[in-house]
């Protein structure tokens, strides 16, 4: 007889995953990246990953170098990212979702920083030739401290429980003795 069955290895991954997968998120700074976050539980390898799918998610994580528009290009970003067309219904995830903007949505944007600029606001969209490089918010590292620790804590529980549940209550080989939990 194993000690542990498969399902019960599972539900120990998926509660400590769950766990971590929360603390996790409250220190993502990036709405949709915490959203994003997702616990996947593989049974086969007995791992739980924390997985976030967009492909920018490591620039934000580790920072990026600075880079330019490539061609004589402009980069556009805009101050209130709910203004940006080319994220209508979300982020891109992949870098095969990115679309650049028309040329009526760059000019329409144009027209709205000459309009602002009038009116003493700041620009609706920014428009440059290059960025400078942005730090990481290096939120799995901050989570790793302790990680182990937490595990054992986890894995001391499970252990426990399990040996409750399984000592002879009733027999010849009733046991007296309890695990402190």
């Amino acid at each position: 007889m194993a000690l542990f069955a498969d399902d019960a290895i599972d539900e120990l991954l998926t509660l400590y995953g769950e766990s971590e997968l929360e603390a996790v998120r409250r220190l993502i700074g990036s709405a949709t990246l915490r959203e994003a976050a997702t616990l996947i539980v593989e049974s086969q390898t007995g791992l739980a990953t924390i997985f976030i799918p967009h492909y920018w998610a490591e620039f934000y994580h580790d920072g990026r170098g600075a880079f330019e528009a490539p061609g004589g290009r402009f980069l556009v970003y805009f101050a209130d990212p709910d203004d940006d067309p080319r994220i209508d219904g979300g982020y891109p995830v992949r870098a095969s979702d990115i679309r650049r903007l028309s040329r009526e949505e760059f000019y329409a944007g144009l027209a709205q920083n000459t309009e602002r600029a009038e009116n003493g606001q700041d620009p609706f969209m920014f428009v440059v030739r290059s960025v400078g490089p942005a730090e990481g918010h290096p939120f799995f590292d901050a989570l790793a401290v302790g990680a182990a620790e937490r595990m054992d804590q986890f894995a001391e529980f499970a252990i426990d429980a399990f040996i409750q549940e399984n000592l002879d209550e009733e027999g010849p080989q009733k046991s007296t003795a309890r695990v402190r939990l």
